[in-house]
């Protein structure tokens, strides 16, 4: 009996012992290494992180990343490269790990200055290389506001003459030099001005001591050109402008208001004090230069030019039946 007993002691050891070995043996399945997820950062040094471009040129520099795995370079390993700012280009769109782990492509700026960035993603890990990139050389140049006014001679034209500097991607200049002169008519202008953060130049023109027609050049950077035209007056008519009419300062009509000038002459719209805001839309044909918006007292606008015989009717189309007449003989 006390034999047996030993025997099954002696078998349940065996057992234990058996039970011991299977369960104390070494493999990837107790975290050693090799079992971490690849990591993908920006390459130490120069990376091409933070530099800076031109719109639709490539950078000087190649974005760079390194690729580990607990601490060691990866290799054979796909890296994607991706942007969403528009016409971004990148050669190649992915790259192969080398046997350090690293992997690089080349950015083609995009069409939009201003901040751009690409990704490099490997799996769901990913790190974003930023850049600055600068507009193009100038392009394009256009009239933005202050074209075909009138001036009492001697005097400036009451607003600015304007223009715009754009890239050819549309791109605002700021800081680019326009060229101004008369290309026909006496007077002057201011000769050269700078574009603003908004790609706006602007220049004011005074017009010489005789009624005539004048042509303004403007000339960019890049050498384009745009002509505003303008034109001097001898002698002007007031309107006042109250609260609800116009009223003729010569003849004191109302409701509407009648004036009559020569071809050539202008015709001046005076706010009154205490008016309610107005302004001068011209209608039907013949149409002259009016100016639209809402516009509140203290305010004089003109002289509006009349080149041509005819009977221009205007209103304020904030206010209904607030209607006047010019007639030009």
């Amino acid at each position: 009996m006390f034999q047996r007993q030993l025997a099954a002691i002696g078998i349940l050891a065996g057992g234990l012992v058996v039970f011991a070995a299977c369960g104390g043996g070494g493999g990837d399945g107790g975290g050693g290494p090799g079992s971490g997820d690849p990591v993908i950062a920006k390459a130490t040094g120069n990376n091409g992180n933070g530099q800076s471009g031109t719109v639709g040129q490539a950078l000087t520099d190649s974005f760079r990343v390194v690729v580990t795995q607990d601490g060691s370079a990866k290799a054979g390993v796909t890296v994607s490269w991706t942007s969403l700012a528009q016409g971004v280009s990148l050669s190649p769109t992915s790259t192969v790990t080398d046997a350090q782990g690293r992997a690089a492509t080349r950015m083609t700026a995009g069409t939009q200055a201003g901040s751009q960035t690409a990704k490099a993603s490997l799996g769901s890990a990913n790190t974003v290389f930023a850049v600055t990139i600068a507009a193009g050389p100038p392009a394009n140049l256009g009239i933005s506001s202050g074209d075909n006014q009138a001036a009492l001679v001697n005097t400036a034209a009451q607003f600015p003459l304007k223009v715009q500097v754009t890239d050819q991607f549309a791109n605002v200049l700021a800081g680019s030099p326009v060229a101004w002169s008369l290309a026909s008519g006496s007077g002057s202008v201011t000769p050269s001005t700078l574009t603003d953060a908004g790609g706006l130049a602007a220049t004011t023109l005074t017009v010489g001591g005789s009624a005539e027609a004048l042509v303004i050049r403007a000339v960019s950077a890049g050498n384009d050109t745009v002509l505003f035209t303008a034109h001097s007056v001898t002698f002007v008519k007031d309107v006042l402008v109250k609260n609800n009419f116009f009223l003729s300062g010569s003849n004191g009509s109302a409701a509407p208001s009648v004036d009559t000038v020569s071809v050539g002459e202008g015709v001046r719209w005076i706010w009154q004090p205490g008016a309610a805001d107005h302004n001068i839309i011209p209608q039907g044909s013949p149409l002259f230069q009016g100016i639209s918006g809402s516009i509140s007292a203290p305010f004089t606008f003109g002289p509006a030019f009349f080149g041509s015989p005819g009977t221009y009717h205007y209103d304020c189309n904030l206010h209904a039946g607030m209607s006047g007449i010019v007639v030009v003989e």
